[in-house]
């Protein structure tokens, strides 16, 4: 008999792609605009969170993604780097200035941060009332952006992958929809 028939192949074993975890986090633009817009944002903080944990599960990189998607400002320039360290390694092309998208996500959340201070404060209001809403637009545009570029360099241009919205969507979607109503409420309505 030839050989040890309990040995391991000789072979090299070569692992499908699809087999391993998306190098970020894919979504349909749809999907992520939907998401962003209804809950007046917070989306924003699940979607740092779970880029970073696609990272770190693709490259067991050691790395916080909870805290990394927390304090997103901090992390906003080493993500879009990661972004276009991928679409480089997939040979894609991509219109895009990772840098610059990554100062204007750090200057629109500190104008947001201001804007909803002062109105908490009472100081402008309804106009910086207002200001917070409108700052979710080229927020939401700037990150549809980003995500682009993510689905692009993990070979999924449109983000099927990720394209139809599940209960747990909806739900999010439910409570986003009650905070608009609230949040609208309280610039409609007469104080006291």
């Amino acid at each position: 008999m030839e050989g040890n028939i309990y040995a391991p192949p000789g072979a090299p074993v070569q692992v499908a792609d699809d087999d391993q975890p998306a190098a970020l986090y894919v979504v349909s633009r749809t999907k992520f605009l939907l998401l962003f817009f209804l809950t007046l944002g917070v989306y924003e903080l699940y979607w740092f969170y779970r880029n970073w944990k696609q990272h770190k599960l693709a490259t067991g990189a050691n790395l916080l993604p909870a805290m990394r998607g927390l304090f997103f400002i901090f992390f906003v320039h080493a993500l879009f780097r990661v972004v276009q360290e991928k679409l480089a390694r997939s040979g894609t092309e991509f219109a895009w200035s990772p840098r610059a998208l990554a100062w204007w996500v750090v200057l629109l959340a500190l104008l947001n941060a201001i804007a909803d201070r002062l109105s908490t404060k009472g100081i402008g209001s309804p106009y910086t009332d207002l200001a917070s809403f409108a700052l979710l637009v080229p927020t939401g545009l700037v990150l549809a952006r980003a995500q682009q570029a993510i689905n692009l360099g993990c070979g999924d241009p449109a983000g099927a992958a990720n394209g139809k919205l599940t209960v747990a969507n909806y739900l999010w979607m439910a409570l986003g929809a009650l905070l608009w109503l609230a949040a609208l409420a309280g610039l409609l309505l007469p104080a006291g």
